[in-house]
């Protein structure tokens, strides 16, 4: 035990961040916990031994040391003690008190040793820095912990295999995924994001393998890393700081804790819900790391080019001010009438280039000569004081051609300091092509031009360097195109400088941020190198730098390649892996829950199996009876759903026939009452008026039958408007009082105060019932009255109108009151015959009173009388205006003594040709002249050819309707194309329909009619519409 804690913490030590003394993993606490599950308390005195053996050898004291082996003792004691308490709770723990006690350990175990270590190494050695406490304990705490986790399930779950052919394919298959994996992470993609990979091995290991697969694997991957760490820190990404060993120890954490989980919830055919979950996860994480490392790098990216940027702008702002001063120097030359040496010398004294502009070697002036120019004036020179003057070439060059301008000479006639720069004075340019070039460059652009990489004459260390030209003028000379500024050149104004001096101090304190060197081209070489911050040699290859730039300074082009410094600030990395390690680690919790969940269901599953198998034999009895049963039930729902179909088939077709059964009832009633208006003798009056009578009589029965029909078949559907209950019940007296005032009875109405002025509801419907109930007290009571009386109950906003029907008749027998409002059903057989009626009156009353939420109540007694109540819940309508819609043409009683006074040209639509001869005669009757089409096609083109006063439109015909014929007469009505167009009102038109609802109603007048009459239609109606006709202000065309 004590060689295995010594070997295994040499291990420990290598991965060591502060130093040399704590390391993110540290192997022998997780030998010490194995150790101590398979021996005990024994194996204390080796576990101490074994650490201070390790921790003496490594550069600290040696009370220290045994202190830091008292503390790795006391981790050990704490994880026996707590393995005894994991084994009496074995029972209730089952197969996962391992796991638990792994966990356990991991988590407390190791605060002994990390608090004793670190007070240890902060109290008992002397170092440099103060070292946090906290900082020290947490890194010591998780190096101890993950070693737990790692190398105990690795221990524990090892058995010697069965060796077998099988074996070996599955060890090959696992190794070569392995390997393919590792080869990826490790060399061919280097980064910690493809790390949580390693998760995805743990499923094909723990399912070839079993525990021991998950738990090697995960002690694979990190022998593995911890390897790559030590001897090729270059292809592991965690191996770059600290910052990454702390994201190491994230990960690993996850990693094992992930390995834990799996291998104990792992159970071959029950797994794949949870390793569904594990792998998205695990995925999960993978994105979430590279989301968070990928914004961290564009971070450090955005830094590194904002730094690049501030070292180039300041690199060019320094060449920018040292030609300045060579402008301010041809200024100088330029209005001198004869510059002398000491009034350059002032000037280049004045500027303190030294302190001023670090990096410039000089500034001087270099004026070209011919060969008959130069003895003359080097006589000059040396009159003037330089009496060792003399023209000197650049050495070990070729001298080029002479230049275009036929100048052969190019001296440097002054030069200040000239201390350091006596070398360069008399020294000719044009004896050297890249001088020469870079000067006549100056010359022919009027701009500043530099040299390439040379050696200045002045510079004893042969270090590169560079001139930089400025030219100079006649002054007042034209200096527009290159031709002149050739003719009006006179020199240049020039400054030498040593690279490395004049990057010098560019920097500033960002030295040890970047670094960075710089070739004289754009292709990086070792041939165009010039200067690099390091000094170091390099390989000068673009892949030796994170980032490479060009930058032209003074019409020469310059390359940088920038490397980070050691103190760059680069963004941590440790959040991201701790975001994505807590993601998964919260995948194994999710996990571990659902597994619970799968499990609990299973024995719930199980015991369910149980139950179901004792109750089964019981069960078994009752199926028949209830099959029986249920057959009768079924067979009951089956002749009961067919009922119900026909009922419904035959309520439908009831309901589809209103159309087509009111429009010959139209003829029937409409030529009856021409017949009675004609002149015939009394029988036949006798006969006309019998006519009048049944049709009327069947059409009531019709409207009855097509109302339960309707209602039968849910198609009978209620309005919800504004109306007056009084001024509906006054209509309804008013409409039935000739009946009583014939049979000598009174009819009285009765409102209360309290009944709102407007209710929301169906008035039409309410006048129906009402006029229903008051129609049965007049037919059966001889003598007496009938009072139409109505109160309310309530709020003035929400409450219950009481419509009360009261009789002094017959009465009903108590026995039958049931049965009143059954349809079809009378009081008894004998009424039908003596008052006539079909028994559907008071069923339709009743289905109406219940569609509006209300109940209908009688009250009789036989010879006395009949008190009919209606109970409706309403809700008051605050609107004043009328609910019912008002005509869109006001009234104007046509004046004259009779109905012929105006004559007027009608136009009559139809498709049924006896419906057509009927409006026919009945308007011409009245007066009018008729004309009549069979459809709306017809219908549009009579209107755009002749002028009418009215037109009467039945809405359902054949190839076009009366809706779409209407839309399509005011579309030409409004662009002018219909006679009489010009006059104030719209062209009135009139339905004429079979469908009486207010759905029909709305239906008409939305698409543009006036008004409509419902089939069957009298002439009073013709006479009403004519009532509501507006004569249009301009004259009619005249009639032909």
């Amino acid at each position: 035990m004590m060689f295995i804690g010594w070997a295994s913490s040499s291990v420990g030590f290598q991965l060591a961040a502060i130093e040399g003394n704590i390391s993110p993993v540290w192997p022998p606490s997780g030998f010490a916990a194995a150790a101590i599950f398979l021996g005990g308390y024994r194996l204390i005195p080796g576990i101490l031994a074994g650490a201070f053996a390790a921790n003496s050898g490594n550069d600290i004291t040696l009370l220290s040391a045994f202190v830091i082996a008292i503390g790795s003792t006391g981790e050990a004691a704490v994880a026996c003690w707590f393995l005894g308490r994991i084994r009496s709770l074995g029972a209730q723990l089952g197969p996962y008190s391992i796991p638990i006690w792994i966990l356990g350990t991991s988590l407390f175990a190791p605060m002994v040793a990390a608090t004793i270590g670190s007070l240890s190494i902060m109290h008992l050695n002397t170092y440099a820095e103060p070292l946090k406490f906290w900082h020290l304990a947490l890194t010591w705490l998780a190096g101890d912990a993950i070693g737990i986790l790692i190398i105990v399930p690795a221990i524990l779950s090892f058995t010697i295999p069965k060796l077998s052919i099988k074996w070996f394919i599955k060890l090959a298959c696992l190794s070569t995924l392995t390997l393919l994996v590792y080869f990826f992470l490790f060399f061919a993609q280097p980064s910690s994001a493809y790390y949580f990979l390693a998760f995805a091995l743990l499923i094909p290991a723990c399912s070839l393998f079993g525990k021991e697969g998950c738990a090697l694997s995960t002690l694979s991957f990190a022998s593995f890393v911890v390897i790559t760490i030590i001897t090729k820190p270059a292809t592991n990404p965690f191996a770059s700081s600290n910052n990454e060993l702390l994201s190491l120890v994230a990960f690993l954490v996850a990693l094992s804790v992930t390995s834990l989980t799996v291998a104990s919830l792992y159970k071959r055919g029950r797994f794949t819900v949870s390793s569904t979950l594990l792998i998205a996860g695990w995925a999960t994480s993978g994105i979430v790391y590279v989301i968070l490392q990928n914004a961290s790098t564009k971070v450090d990216e955005e830094n590194f080019t904002r730094l690049i940027h501030d070292i180039e702008t300041a690199v060019t702002d320094r060449l920018d001010t040292y030609v300045n001063t060579l402008i301010a120097g041809a200024g100088i030359y330029i209005n001198s009438e004869e510059l002398r040496p000491e009034e350059w010398r002032s000037f280049v004294k004045h500027l303190k280039i030294v302190e001023r502009y670090p990096g410039i070697n000089g500034i001087g002036f270099i004026q070209p000569f011919n060969d008959t120019e130069i003895e003359n004036f080097v006589a000059r020179k040396r009159a003037s004081g330089f009496s060792d003057f003399k023209i000197k070439e650049v050495p070990k060059v070729e001298r080029p051609p002479v230049g275009v301008l036929g100048y052969e000479h190019y001296i440097i006639t002054y030069i200040e300091p000239l201390k350091i720069n006596h070398q360069a004075l008399g020294l000719d340019v044009a004896s050297e092509i890249n001088r020469q070039t870079a000067g006549q460059q100056a010359r022919d652009s009027g701009e500043a031009a530099m040299t390439d990489r040379i050696i200045l004459v002045q510079d004893g260390k042969s270090r590169p360097g560079f001139l930089v030209f400025y030219p100079m003028y006649r002054p007042g000379a034209e200096t527009n195109t290159i031709e002149e500024r050739r003719q009006s050149f006179i020199g240049w104004s020039y400054a030498p400088f040593i690279t490395e001096v004049f990057l010098e101090g560019v920097l500033g304190n960002r030295e040890d941020q970047i670094r960075f060197s710089i070739y004289d081209s754009s292709i990086i070489s070792s041939s165009s190198f010039i200067y690099s911050t390091t000094g170091a040699k390099a390989s000068h290859t673009s892949t030796e730098y994170s980032h490479i730039s060009s930058l032209k300074l003074a019409n020469q082009t310059f390359s940088f390649g920038w490397n980070r410094g050691t103190s760059f600030q680069q963004q941590e990395t440790a959040p991201a892996t701790i975001a994505a390690a807590s993601l998964a680690l919260g995948t194994c919790l999710l996990v571990v829950i659902v597994a619970n969940l799968q499990s609990t269901n299973l024995r719930a599953q199980k015991i369910v199996e149980e139950r179901t198998q004792e109750l089964n034999a019981a069960n078994d009895q009752l199926q028949n009876e209830v099959k029986e049963r249920q057959k009768a039930e079924s067979e009951a729902k089956h002749a009961h759903y067919i009922a119900d179909a026909a009922n419904q088939a035959k309520s439908e077709f009831l309901a589809t026939m209103s159309h087509e059964i009111r429009t010959p009832m139209n003829s029937v009633v409409g030529f009856a009452e021409l017949l009675c208006a004609s002149q015939l003798n009394a029988d036949q009056r006798l006969w006309a008026t019998y006519i009048q009578s049944s049709g009327n009589s069947l059409l009531s029965l019709i409207n009855d039958i097509l109302d339960f029909s309707k209602i039968e078949a849910g198609k009978f559907e209620l309005e919800s408007i504004p109306f007056s209950i009084h001024k509906a019940l006054e209509e309804v007296a008013t409409g039935l009082e000739p009946i009583a005032a014939q049979k000598g009875l009174l009819l009285d109405l009765k409102t209360d105060d309290t009944l709102p002025a407007k209710v929301i509801g169906d008035p039409t419907r309410l006048k129906q019932v009402i006029t229903n109930l008051v129609g049965n007290s007049l037919k059966f009571t001889k003598t007496g009255s009938v009072i139409i009386s109505a109160d309310w109950r309530g709020t003035p906003n929400d409450g219950v109108a009481t419509i009360t029907v009261t009789d002094s008749g017959i009465g009903i027998p108590q026995d039958k009151v049931k049965k009143l409002f059954q349809r079809f059903s009378q009081v008894d057989s004998s009424t039908t015959r003596q008052y006539g009626g079909s028994g559907l009156g008071l069923a339709i009353c009743k289905r109406i009173i219940n569609l509006m939420n209300g109940e209908i109540k009688v009250e009789s007694v036989v010879g006395k009388g009949t008190i009919m109540h209606c109970n409706i819940p309403c809700t008051a309508s605050l609107q004043t205006k009328s609910g019912t819609t008002k005509p869109p043409f006001a009234s104007n009683p046509i004046k004259g003594k009779d109905e012929n006074a105006l004559k007027r040209r009608v136009l009559v639509v139809d498709d049924n040709a006896v419906n057509r001869r009927l409006a026919q005669t009945v308007l011409r009757r009245l007066g009018n002249e008729v004309t009549t089409a069979n459809n709306g096609v017809e219908a549009i083109e009579q209107v755009t050819q002749h002028y009418y006063d009215i037109v009467f439109l039945d809405c359902q015909m054949p190839i076009m309707d009366g809706y779409v014929a209407t839309q399509n007469i005011r579309k030409l009505e409004a662009e002018g194309k219909i006679p009489g167009s010009e006059r104030e009102t719209p062209l009135p038109i009139i339905a004429l329909t079979a469908n009486a609802s207010e759905k029909d109603r709305l239906a008409c007048l939305a698409s543009g009619m006036d008004d409509y009459i419902s089939k069957p239609a009298k002439i009073d109606d013709y006479r009403a519409a004519f009532q509501k006709l507006k004569s249009s202000k301009r004259r009619a065309p005249e009639r032909s």
